[in-house]
């Protein structure tokens, strides 16, 4: 089976998409903090990806919400951290990563897991699934060099 029947997106680029018409990017964010996902989201949205392309950033601050989300609107990548809560308390499971396989079991989407804990998840990590240290900038708002 060809690729661009399988990847809607790619059937786009070579079905002569206009690759000069606009583009809005959905993103979702996932973390505990309300003030940092406010500040995510208003560095992140509007941002300028391609000449035309935009981010359109949605923030949640619960995994459970987030995979009803996930169920009935389109994104086009995942941003959550490992763990809602304390770093100091060390669940079974974290859940994160949990949400991260309920996700696979659903669907096709490309996660960041931008976490002050990448150690528990760089196992995890593919060409589709990247780790970004988050403690650089957990204690400011977002800045450049981390987005």
């Amino acid at each position: 089976m060809a690729l661009y029947r399988v990847l809607p997106f790619a059937s786009r680029c070579i079905h002569g998409y206009d690759m000069a018409a606009s583009t809005i990017w959905q993103l979702l964010f996932v973390d505990d903090d309300p003030d940092f996902c406010r500040q995510v989201q208003e560095f992140l949205e509007g941002e300028i990806i391609l000449p035309d392309d935009r981010l359109q950033v949605k923030t949640l601050n619960d995994f459970g919400n987030a995979l009803n989300d996930l169920e009935v609107h389109r994104f086009d990548v995942l941003i959550l951290d490992v763990r809602l809560g304390p770093h100091s308390i060390t669940p079974d499971e974290e859940a994160g990563i949990a949400t991260l396989e309920a996700i696979r079991q659903r669907r096709f989407i490309p996660v960041v897991f931008y976490t002050g804990l990448p150690h528990l998840v760089r196992h995890l990590e593919t060409p589709l699934i990247q780790v970004v240290e988050s403690s650089s900038c957990r204690a400011r708002s977002p800045c450049q060099t981390c987005w």
